[in-house]
């Protein structure tokens, strides 16, 4: 059952000596739907530990909501692009959702964050970025991958 009232829940993120993720918490929208559960509705931009569709439990602290545990898998995967020329944003973007992804950009930080569904398939996702990294486009992190199918020959499950 699904209850009214998107919520903004807050994530801790921890910065890498480099200073990435260049901020230390990250909001996402989400709805409640009950026993003290909420889904995400946004695709993180720097947040690893859960993505869109995913059902997380959260904690009330100070009057925010915070990010506790992840509970239920939505069996999607998050891809993250950083775009080095703006120029080429639209063309990636709208081959991303060709394929069947959906996208958020950060354009204070050039991020593309990119939500590959689970009937997805992340391996052609995943050759279309191999191709844009070659072009010199993009750059990419794979936080979360869930597809076991899509995995390279020689990965290992995580």
């Amino acid at each position: 059952m699904v209850m009214s009232g998107r919520r903004k829940v807050f994530f801790h993120l921890e910065q890498d000596e480099d200073g990435y993720p260049p901020v230390g918490t990250e909001s996402l929208w989400c709805t409640p739907v009950g026993g003290g559960l909420f889904v995400l509705d946004n695709i993180p931009f720097f947040f690893r530990g859960a993505t869109l569709g995913d059902s997380i439990e959260v904690e009330e602290e100070d009057g925010r909501l915070w990010y506790r545990a992840t509970r239920r898998e939505s069996g999607n995967s998050l891809l993250r692009l950083i775009v080095y020329d703006r120029m080429s944003l639209v063309g990636v973007v709208g081959e991303l959702k060709r394929l069947g992804c959906s996208t958020e950009f950060d354009a204070a930080h050039r991020v593309v964050a990119v939500n590959v569904p689970g009937g997805v398939s992340l391996g052609e996702v995943r050759r279309y970025v191999a191709g844009a990294m070659t072009a010199g486009l993009v750059d990419c992190e794979e936080p979360i991958l869930r597809q076991e199918w899509a995995r390279s020959p020689g990965e290992g499950k995580s």
